[in-house]
């Protein structure tokens, strides 16, 4: 650590114990005692992450690095970037990860367009690192291997990408239609001719053939299997809206980022010295350790909005 501090003049703000704190808090969200130190290390050795902006990049670069499988040092790289030239930097990881909503992009643009570098690169990598550790925490809830969040998704596509494993993966409602399905089979199996499909799947039932109880049953398998045929379709048509959605999306992040979509007014960004008050607490709380990746995200966007 120590080495790190010297090599880079003491840039990042922070003393050796800071970082040693910061390594801990790494290791308390999840990370390894190794991924932790490269973390600490590679961010203090980047030389241009600095202040409230150390802990974030540290902690995104974990969360990137669980997710896609890249080093750390690799995943501090990316979000350095960030720090250099914050909307061409986050247009080229949007492209590939798809993470940003248009009012962030917007956001993002307009510091950059007046001026504020320093604000649009705090809020370019507070916002990376709040997907990456949305979709660190996801993975973890869900138990999934690196296989199911590539990094490469937004929260949208995961979405999408959620309900097409309810539609087609193992234990879900398809698996259930075709539980239904081989349940009414047996059934029918049992009393030969009072119920067979046509040539359209369709359930042909013949009453006459079958006492009430039968009646009764039948009637059951056949209204659960008409309600997952209905929840199947359902399911379908909102991943359709949420897959359309995404890519409109995406279309008016990259419309912003490249210049191409009307500017925001500076109506809204007014209060210098309110937006200073608040960058000064958000400061604060952060080298404290103290503030979360959504609070930080607030923080920026209620301050930046002033400049």
């Amino acid at each position: 650590m120590r080495e790190a501090i010297i090599n880079t003049g003491d840039v990042s703000g922070y003393n050796t114990d800071q970082l040693r704190t910061m390594e801990q808090a790494l290791r308390d969200t999840g990370a390894t005692a190794a991924q932790a130190k490269e973390a600490v290390l590679a961010t203090a050795s980047a030389g241009n992450l600095l202040g409230a902006n150390f802990q974030t990049a540290a902690q995104g670069a974990v969360d990137m690095a669980q997710l896609t499988g890249i080093s750390v040092q690799k995943a501090v790289a990316e979000f350095s970037k960030l720090q250099e030239d914050p909307v061409k930097a986050i247009q080229k990881l949007n492209e590939t990860m798809n993470f940003l909503t248009p009012t962030e992009a917007a956001e993002i643009k307009h510091l950059a367009d007046i001026g504020n570098k320093a604000g649009a690169a705090a809020l370019a990598i507070a916002d990376l690192a709040d997907a990456e550790s949305k979709r660190a925490k996801a993975q973890r809830d869900s138990g999934g291997g690196a296989e199911s969040f590539t990094g490469k998704l937004s929260n949208d596509v995961q979405s999408v990408w959620a309900g097409a494993k309810n539609l087609f993966g193992s234990g879900t409602l398809k698996q259930q239609l075709d539980n239904a399905n081989k349940e009414i089979a047996d059934y029918a199996s049992h009393i030969p001719g009072a119920i067979h499909q046509d040539s359209n799947n369709k359930i042909i039932v013949d009453r006459s053939k079958l006492t009430d109880y039968q009646i009764q049953d039948i009637n059951r398998l056949l209204e659960h299997r008409k309600q997952l045929e209905a929840d199947i379709t359902a399911e379908g048509d909102k991943q359709k809206a949420q897959s359309a959605k995404a890519q409109s999306d995406q279309a008016q992040v990259n419309a912003t980022l490249s210049g191409k979509a009307p500017k925001a007014t500076s109506s809204s960004y007014v209060g210098h010295e309110q937006a200073q008050a608040d960058r000064d607490a958000y400061n604060e709380q952060r080298l404290q350790h103290s503030m979360s990746l959504a609070d930080e995200k607030a923080y920026l966007r209620g301050s930046n909005r002033h400049s």
